[in-house]
């Protein structure tokens, strides 16, 4: 079977913002998965998400996961 692979590039409002929102969220990201690898990295106010999994369902689940924290995130950046 052949690996499903997502390439995200998120553009924020500022460097700033990305920052807070990386450090937020790369524990979450970066742990170790079984069935996905993901790279998780950030340039000025860009955040690229790279994910590698060995199936569309370990690929899905990664996503949501990421999508989710992300989310969140942001959410908390608007409130503060």
């Amino acid at each position: 079977m052949l690996e499903q692979i997502i390439e995200l590039k998120l553009l924020f409002k500022s460097t700033a913002e990305a920052k807070i929102i990386y450090w937020a969220v790369k524990p979450d990201v970066m742990k170790h998965q079984r069935r996905s690898e993901t790279r998780f990295r950030r340039s000025g106010h860009t955040l690229e998400i790279f994910i590698r999994a060995h199936d569309k369902n370990a690929l899905r689940a990664s996503f949501n996961a990421i999508m989710s924290h992300l989310s969140l995130a942001k959410k908390v950046t608007e409130i503060c």
